[in-house]
């Protein structure tokens, strides 16, 4: 696996990648390991535009590897169907998927989202209205939904 480490206004994203990037995630630590790529360069460019508010709609999907359960790759489909600065509902998801029990394994299939921002998880809520869960914590939601409704 070849890692790589790009700073953002949020922290720290780090690329897994081999042929194809595996796995984008937020993190505290940067490694000595550090090897960037076209492709990762290429993801992190479109995530940074995002974070700059010059991005709504990602394009490099083809460079993700979605080698994921059945379940899961349903899920992340419907996922990016909910426009930049809307939110959704586990249980809203669940139902898209036809499976309109399954609100809780729909939240376990996110809480394992391997491609943070561009499988934009951060706009899935709680059928209340409060946050719900996020692997980065309730401020790094917060701060990707305020900023796409306009805010930074």
């Amino acid at each position: 696996m070849i890692y790589a480490y790009y700073k953002t206004k949020l922290g720290f994203i780090k690329f897994s990648y081999e042929d194809l990037i595996k796995k984008i995630e937020l993190v505290d630590k940067v490694s000595t390991n550090d090897e960037k790529s076209e492709i990762t360069d290429r993801v992190f460019f479109e995530i940074e535009e995002y974070l700059e508010n010059k991005r709504k709609i990602f394009t490099s999907y083809e460079l993700l590897d979605t080698s994921l359960s059945p379940f899961q790759k349903k899920v992340l489909s419907e996922l990016r169907k909910i426009p930049y600065g809307k939110t959704s509902t586990y249980k809203k998801l669940s139902e898209k998927i036809a499976r309109p029990r399954a609100y809780r394994p729909v939240a376990r299939a996110l809480s394992t989202n391997p491609f943070f921002i561009i499988y934009p998880c951060h706009r899935v809520k709680k059928s209340d209205g409060s946050l719900g869960g996020f692997a980065y914590g309730e401020k790094v939601k917060e701060y990707l939904l305020n900023l796409e409704k306009g805010g930074k």
